[in-house]
């Protein structure tokens, strides 16, 4: 498939990241600097050229007869909506999306009247992915994938009835419903590890284990595992009185929890002093300290969520917050490099904009054609999508029977749009999508097994 898209920014590169294994990807920005470093990393086609200059769209009517997607993702609304209308002028376009910063356009007129398809907005998707976490109580950390059957939640091992039992002792009642998909491990002299396991592979304490399953099997699987529920927070502190965090107080408010919103800036606390009325306090802490938590009584706080645009401080804070007593800290992050940290410090991780907004992206886009792999656990980690076709050797083998190197695993299957868990006797149909976990390591490997 063709796909373009607009912006070469961390959002665009990420996309084109993406999609660029499987699919015909063209990239257009203005930014020289950028377009060279997505074209020394990407086997792409990198364009320079104004988005909202119809000329540059020319390339596209010289290459291709039509385009299947088109992604505008630069930080600027504009340009993003005006370079999804006029490449629909030039050549035929599938799908389009765009995405929107400001969270008060009215998108359902912005869809009538421009055709785009689909909007995504940076902040919704953080402010998603930072409630899931407080949804899902047990889990300490999430994985999407394209398809919204399943997931996978990751449970830290504190409890001594599963240290040193075997991912089969542990899963065994549970055969074909919940599959251990991966396991994070820290070692003090190692650092941060990826284990792709195995039936014989044994559970340490203080492992986050990640479990893929249905919503329903993954309920099902804690409820029977005797894993505690911690009850939603009554007491929260959100940090960040931007669009972000005041999305998240909002739904907090609406189950019943006590909010303090906490922020740096004293108009963007006013701003939501304003918006959130009498529901949440409001409180300005222009220096930032960790005194704010002991003067304002904060450290009772059941929950803390850090929803500023700035990993470093983010993260900060939420050491800060656990340290002086508050039970849980959500922290959001875009940055790889700080994902090891975080976790180390017993902080959990949510999706920061960019990145949720590229999670966002390829979740909608979810097509049988759209062939396509992610990163998870700060980049140690791949997961791969593979749809089987009807020349692939595999349909109808036992897929015991196929050779994965070692770092990979495949874990579920999507068949007329229900999952499967896979176990080594299922055997691959055409049309499934197969699911992959796999070492960053080993992702090459893999893609030349079930090329083959």
């Amino acid at each position: 498939m063709h796909i373009l898209v607009i912006g070469a920014g961390r959002v665009g590169r990420e996309v084109a990241k993406v999609f660029s294994p499987h699919n015909d990807v063209t990239i257009i920005d203005d930014d020289p600097d950028r377009l060279s470093k997505v074209s020394e990393d990407l086997d792409i086609l990198a364009v320079r050229g104004d988005a909202t200059d119809p000329e540059v769209y020319e390339v596209l009517r010289k290459k291709e007869s039509s385009l299947d997607v088109c992604i505008a993702v630069t930080n600027n609304d504009a340009v993003n909506i005006l370079a999804s209308i006029l490449v629909a002028d030039v050549v035929p376009v599938g799908r389009r999306v765009a995405r929107i910063n400001n969270e008060h356009l009215d998108y359902e007129k912005l869809r009538e009247r421009t055709g785009i398809e689909l909007f995504i907005s940076p902040y919704q998707q953080a402010a998603i992915s930072a409630l899931e976490l407080v949804e899902h109580s047990w889990a300490r950390d999430i994985i999407h994938f394209r398809f919204d059957c399943i997931k996978a939640l990751a449970l830290q091992v504190d409890d001594s009835n599963f240290d040193g039992i075997t991912v089969y002792e542990l899963m065994k009642n549970f055969r074909g419903k919940t599959i251990v998909c991966a396991i994070e491990r820290y070692d003090a002299e190692k650092g941060g590890e990826l284990v792709i396991p195995r039936g014989n592979t044994r559970i340490h304490l203080r492992d986050y284990i990640y479990f893929l399953g249905t919503e329903e099997d993954l309920a099902k699987f804690a409820e029977t595992s005797k894993i505690p529920l911690p009850k939603y927070p009554k007491r929260c502190v959100v940090l960040g009185a931007n669009e972000i965090g005041i999305k998240i107080a909002r739904k907090l408010i609406e189950k019943g929890s006590s909010v303090k919103l906490l922020d740096r800036d004293e108009k963007d606390c006013e701003r939501a002093a304003t918006i959130l009325q009498d529901q949440a306090l409001v409180l300005n802490d222009r220096h930032s300290t960790q005194g704010i938590f002991y003067q304002e009584s904060l450290y009772l706080a059941d929950l803390l969520i850090a929803a500023t645009l700035d990993d470093e401080y983010n993260l900060i804070m939420g050491i800060s917050a656990l340290r002086t007593g508050i039970k849980r800290a959500i922290c959001l992050n875009s940055n790889a490099d700080y994902y090891e940290t975080a976790h180390t410090m017993g902080i959990d991780v949510a999706v920061g904009p960019k990145l949720a907004t590229v999670t966002g992206i390829v979740q909608k886009l979810s097509n049988e054609k759209l062939i396509s792999e992610s990163s998870f656990l700060g980049g140690r980690g791949a997961v791969l999508h593979w749809v089987v076709s009807d020349r692939s050797r595999v349909v109808g083998r036992r897929i015991s029977d196929i050779a994965f190197p070692d770092g990979a695993l495949a874990v579920a299957a999507i068949r007329h749009g229900e999952a499967i868990i896979v176990t080594g006797d299922f055997e691959p149909a055409e049309g499934d999508t197969i699911i992959i976990f796999c070492k960053h390591e080993a992702l090459a490997d893999v893609k030349k097994r079930i090329a083959r």
